[in-house]
């Protein structure tokens, strides 16, 4: 079959076919009855760098989906400019391109692939191991079929989308819901602690130092409570707002000091000492004063709920480059290596959910790193078991503002 036959395999054999099936079933047609030795139609990545096939096949034969660069091949000319045929030599025309002498391709042709507004979203090419012949009508042939496989590629990809969208929603509502339901049943014993700590409390002449003694446990407990509330306000947070949050001039300094109060009498009560913040001046930056201060008290709690008698550092500096950083530091128990993993593994990860808690890392840090990425601000966590633990909230100089004249008065 010649090439310009093309719109013969399109519209009459395949004209009730659609999606992938059509995709598949025309690129494998022309594999098979085209002098062509190598057909495939690839996706192009979202950063414009590289080509994924969506299918491929030699001498007929589906064979395993690969990716490429596209810097320095035929496919970078084709995406950029449209329509191109090297009947021959083509690998000497493209020396940095391995993938072509390895196949020991001699001629190549290529169309993009583009969506109803006119962007690139892919690429039909026919590769051979022998020189090209095709005549004047190959171009017009050749951009009839692609228009039909663009349409059908972009709408798989939008089916994709909408796929991995409704997957991507399932598994957060799935993870919240398994949230929930662990949250208010850890909820439960703390508060008949509290209640029953009151109960006796209030019903007996108890001796000051046991009333002391159960006072501080229901600051525990209480502290507890207040940890999973934070969790719980956090994922509200951003569900509520889609996960866009505000970019709003505030000062850390500051946020520093209302999270070191907030937390100030929990600290006192376990005999834990919170040293004077560190910073020599206001550093004003850009973000969501109220979800960071949330995630600065993420930090802060699992500080003091899971150390013994020690010292917390709180501090804030600008850096040379223009960034700016927070730091808060302990020298209480630090997290095993075990621990450290489930800390740093993304929120979606339902199945350790639960888990995290039993072990003592709660949410505290995966929602902190979430709410912080959606700011573009880094986080470090440095730990090591029987020597404590050090958090860095990294702003990068774009969202650092510039010193202030009042800053120094």
């Amino acid at each position: 079959m010649a090439i310009k036959d093309l719109t013969y395999l399109a519209d009459d054999l395949f004209s009730d076919l659609a999606g992938r099936q059509f995709v598949e079933l025309f690129t494998e047609r022309l594999a098979r009855e085209t002098a062509l030795d190598i057909v495939f139609v690839g996706i192009l990545s979202p950063d414009g760098t590289q080509v994924t096939t969506f299918c491929a096949f030699e001498a007929g034969k589906k064979i395993a989906n690969f990716t490429y660069d596209l810097a320095d091949s035929p496919c970078e000319n084709v995406l950029e400019g449209g329509y191109c045929v090297f009947p021959e030599k083509i690998a000497e025309k493209f020396p940095d391109d391995l993938l072509l002498k390895e196949m020991k391709i001699e001629g190549y042709a290529g169309y993009p692939l583009r969506s109803k507004t006119g962007k690139v979203i892919g690429i039909f090419v026919g590769l051979s191991r022998q020189k090209i012949n095709y005549d004047d009508n190959l171009l017009s042939h050749v951009h009839l079929v692609a228009n039909r496989l663009a349409a059908e590629l972009e709408e798989i990809i939008r089916q994709d989308k909408l796929e991995l969208s409704l997957q991507q929603t399932e598994r957060s509502n799935l993870t919240k819901t398994i949230f929930l339901s662990n949250a208010a049943r850890e909820m439960r014993e703390p508060l008949e602690a509290i209640r029953g700590f009151s109960e006796l409390i209030r019903g007996t002449k108890m001796p000051m130092k046991e009333i002391q003694s159960a006072a501080a446990e229901i600051t525990v407990m209480a502290e507890e409570m207040l940890a999973q509330l934070n969790d719980l306000s956090s994922l509200s947070s951003l569900d509520l707002s889609g996960g866009e949050l505000l970019c709003a001039p505030y000062d850390i300094i500051a946020l520093l000091k209302s999270v070191k109060l907030t937390m100030l009498g929990s600290a006192v009560t376990k005999g834990i000492d919170i040293a004077p913040i560190e910073a020599p001046e206001p550093i004003r930056v850009l973000g969501d004063a109220a979800v960071t201060k949330r995630a600065l008290l993420n930090i802060l709690m699992n500080c003091v709920k899971y150390m013994g008698r020690g010292k917390i550092t709180l501090s804030a500096e600008r850096q040379e480059n223009g960034d700016a950083v927070i730091t808060i530091a302990d020298n209480g128990n630090g997290m095993s290596a075990e621990v450290y993993k489930k800390a740093m593994e993304p929120i979606d990860k339902i199945g350790d959910t639960y888990e995290a808690h039993k072990d003592g890392t709660g949410l505290g840090i995966p929602l902190t790193r979430l709410i912080l990425s959606k700011q573009n601000v880094g986080f470090d966590l440095q730990s090591e078991l029987g020597k404590g633990t050090t958090v860095q909230f990294l702003f990068p100089a774009s969202l650092v503002l510039p010193v202030e004249e009042d800053d120094f008065i």
